[in-house]
This record gives C-alpha cells, structure tokens and sequence, in this order.
C-alpha cells in the first residue's frame, strides 16, 4: 500500500484521494472475511483558532504531531489519512467486536485530548471523533463515509471535544446504551 504519490507532505499519511481509493476494497475484504472494524474521524476543532493565535508554523507543528499520534495510535494494518485541512480518517480493519472497536478508540484517542508542547508553548487542543461501527455484512463505503461524517458532527457540538458513535435506531447487532453513544475523550 505505499505510495508516496499518495502521501500529504505535511504528515507524512495517506491522503484524502488515497483513502477514497482503498476504502471500498478494504471494507469488501473485511465483508468478506466476516471481520467487525470501525471508520473513525478525528477533527481538530480549534485548528484555525490556533493559527489565528499563535500562527501558521504553530498550526501546521501541531497538525504534524497530532498526525503523528493517531498514525501510533492504531494499528500497522489499519489504513489512516490526512482526510481535509484538520481532519483524519482511520478504518480499523483487524476484526474486532464492536464494543472493542469502540474501546480502543475512545482509549486512544483520550490522549489526544491531553496539552501538547509545541515551541515552548502549552497547546491545549479540541478534539471531535465521530466513530461507525463497520459489521462483517458490508456497506457502502459512501454510506459509512456519511454515518461517521454524521457522528463527527455530533462530537463537535461537545465542549471542548468529545466522541459520539453513530447508531442506526433499529441496529441491535451490538448493545451501547444511548448514554454511552458519545461524551468527552479526557479521563
């Protein structure tokens, strides 16, 4: 899968381009093994109040290292990309049950949520995460892009930074109570 043709310059990940190609292959292989995942994106919420702020160097430091921490956060086998100007997209593809998919995100990305150090200066981030649940059955790479989309939309009306998990009214594969289906990413 290494393609730097495919590759953002300034995090070294795939690209929005690169994602969109891979994504539809990847999740047929998933279907076709029977194997749970998760599409995942992750957006820096206060990204262009931080260039405003402490200016475009600060801001594309920070892109990098946040890049850098989701690229250590998942997996090898688990494609992850620079998906817009602040934002990410992971599919987690190594069969895992839906409660553990959403485990592990919320475990991970918890420390993005944390202050980070950036030219001397204490950057405290915002971070929104939108998580869909991928069942072995299949989707539409289109329609998953869109739930997560839709998940992401809602963890960014959460103060400061949150994650919500996209959930079909009348999906009963996996049990995650409402209450549980999003809230903040610190400890």
């Amino acid at each position: 899968m290494e393609n730097v043709n495919y590759k953002d310059p300034l995090t070294g990940l795939y690209d929005h381009d690169f994602f969109q190609q891979q994504l539809s292959p990847l999740l047929k292989q998933m279907a076709d093994n029977q194997r749970w995942g998760a599409l995942v994106l992750v957006e820096l919420k206060n990204l262009d109040e931080l260039s405003r702020t402490s200016g475009q160097e600060v801001a594309d430091r920070i892109l990098a290292r946040v890049a850098e921490m989701v690229r250590y956060s998942v997996r090898i086998s688990d494609l992850v990309a620079r998906y817009g100007d602040n934002r990410f997209a992971i599919l987690l593809q190594e069969g895992m049950q839906p409660t553990a998919a959403i485990n592990l995100v919320k475990r991970q990305f918890s420390r993005l949520a944390e202050p980070i150090r950036v030219r001397g200066q204490q950057v405290e981030l915002e971070i929104a995460v939108g998580i869909r649940v991928v069942a072995p059955e299949g989707r539409e790479a289109v329609e998953l892009i869109a739930q997560a989309e839709r998940a992401l939309e809602e963890a960014k009306g959460v103060e400061g930074g949150g994650y919500h998990i996209f959930q079909e009214e009348d999906d009963h594969r996996f049990d995650i109570a409402p209450s549980h289906s999003g809230g903040h990413l610190a400890h």
